[in-house]
């Protein structure tokens, strides 16, 4: 927040929230950061998950990766996490890509809204990544 109110740009674009599993972790924080999808109804958002699984007993395991919109993401989602529970090993990113429509600042309201969904959530460890206006 402090580097886009230091620029000189109008404002954030776009913003790209990432949770990442580690291995040994399970899905728990790619699933908190799935349910701010259900908590930004306002926003315009794309999920792209990729993650790879070994399955006990079944070989090579799996990787998927697939990239669309959030809503799309949340029909498969509670099936990609049941399946990830099962695994031996799960890890990967989900990434978040909010897409603001106008370029506002950090103290706009929209931005607040996501700043409180995603600290209230608390995925572990994220990544952001603004693109500015």
């Amino acid at each position: 927040m402090d580097k886009v109110a230091d620029s000189p740009a109008k404002g954030v674009k776009l913003l790209s929230i990432e949770a990442k599993a580690d291995p040994g972790e399970g899905t728990r924080d790619i699933a908190l950061l799935g349910k701010a999808i259900s908590q930004l109804p306002r926003h315009d958002i794309t999920a792209a998950i990729n993650v790879e699984l070994d399955l006990d007993g079944l070989k090579p395991g799996m990787e998927i990766g697939l990239t669309g919109s959030a809503s799309s993401y949340q029909k498969i989602e509670e099936a990609l996490l049941a399946l990830g529970k099962k695994a031996t090993d799960f890890q990967g990113t989900l990434r978040l890509d909010i897409d603001f429509k106008k370029a506002g600042g950090t103290d706009t309201p929209e931005f607040e809204q996501v700043r409180k969904v995603v600290t209230d959530l608390s995925p572990g460890e994220i990544r952001l990544k603004a693109v500015l206006e």
